[in-house]
């Protein structure tokens, strides 16, 4: 028989520990190969319904989050979901524990917020300014004093660079102030397509985005333990509470007419 030559199954064997009970070497006696066959059918039965559960637990928590979410959960990329709904299900089954490091779970929603940044506004900025070719014309513009973060969007527009949460908040900042920068103004006039681009420059926006930046991810998670109290507030700020930041990141991020500098 080629059972084994005809299917490929080392991949998810390997990960449950078993392939060295299932895989064999040249003829075997029949009573063995079926043997075999019965313990790979074990193996692949057992992750299956690992997979189901996992997919029936993720799914419960994309329900819960639809309710403060709303409609904004239809704009969550699929990435997004399976990180958030990841994210909720470890809070949701590690529960409230006193000798516990919820930092996993909240660098998770932090993610999502990265991610969604990144890809809803930075992602779609740099392929605008790619489709009109004006990136010469921006670079034309920057001062002879080149500020540190006007340089990070270059080389991020440029495709030289990955950008983070952090410089992509001080490069959101620098829109702010009355821009000598081209590619301040750039930034500026494509946000201006969105639903409130003024929300990207309010009081609001800054603060949470400090929490996350140096509570809920980069100063708690590297720097120190993060407890149920932190985490949980992180959930319920970005993604449980009342008119939650996800949520208004990905609506407010929404463009509502065709981007035109």
């Amino acid at each position: 028989m080629r059972l084994f030559q005809e299917i490929s199954v080392s991949t998810n064997i390997t990960e449950s520990g078993f392939l060295g009970d299932v895989l064999f070497h040249g003829p075997s006696p029949q009573n063995d190969l079926f043997e075999r066959e019965s313990k790979l059918a074990q193996v692949l039965n057992n992750l299956l319904r690992e997979i189901t559960e996992t997919t029936s637990a993720n799914d419960e928590q994309l329900q819960a989050a639809k309710r403060p979410l709303g409609e904004a959960l239809n704009f969550l990329s699929g990435e997004g979901k399976v990180i958030l709904a990841t994210a909720m299900e470890m809070f949701r089954s590690a529960g409230k524990r006193r000798m516990f490091d919820y930092a996993g779970i909240s660098m998770k929603l932090c993610k999502v917020v990265e991610r969604e940044l990144r890809t809803r506004v930075f992602e779609a900025w740099r392929g605008h300014v790619t489709t009109r070719g004006s990136l010469d014309t921006i670079k034309q513009y920057v001062g002879r004093k080149r500020d540190r973060n006007a340089e990070k969007a270059l080389a991020w527009l440029d495709n030289r660079t990955l950008l983070e949460l952090g410089p992509m908040f001080y490069i959101l900042k620098g829109t702010t102030r009355i821009a000598t920068e081209r590619v301040y103004v750039s930034l500026s006039a494509f946000l201006a397509q969105f639903s409130d681009p003024a929300w990207f420059e309010s009081a609001e926006f800054d603060h949470m985005m400090d929490l996350i930046i140096n509570k809920y991810r980069n100063g708690g998670v590297h720097s120190r333990v993060i407890d149920y109290d932190t985490c949980l507030e992180a959930m319920q700020n970005l993604v449980l509470g009342t008119e939650p930041f996800l949520k208004k990141l990905l609506l407010f991020s929404s463009p509502v007419s065709p981007r035109n500098d």
